[in-house]
């Protein structure tokens, strides 16, 4: 699927159920799956030009279990996050 593909089906997600509001502020729980990672890459995007300003934060807990997993999971959203459109909250198991 083409970017601009994915960002037409979640514009029209997102219109469709009234889902963003103006200056909201959205959480989105990153796993390190493809399903998490698609959400924010298509949210950043959307946010370039979406007439609704909102924010982004996105979260990912390390619990030391699975720590190629939460590896993973920073390494792509430095990858996406090239512009800063969002914040990262990571948590730590203490």
């Amino acid at each position: 699927m083409t970017m601009q593909k994915l960002l037409s089906k979640t514009r029209q997600a997102i219109n469709d159920f009234n889902m963003i509001n103006d200056n909201d502020k959205i959480a989105v729980g990153l796993s390190g799956g493809k399903d998490s990672l698609t959400l924010l890459y298509a949210l950043a995007g959307l946010k370039r030009f979406y007439p609704n300003k909102f924010e982004i934060d996105a979260s990912n807990y390390n619990d030391d279990y699975f720590e190629e997993s939460y590896y993973q999971t920073t390494k792509q959203f430095d990858d996406i996050d090239e512009e800063k459109k969002f914040d990262f909250l990571n948590y730590q198991n203490q």
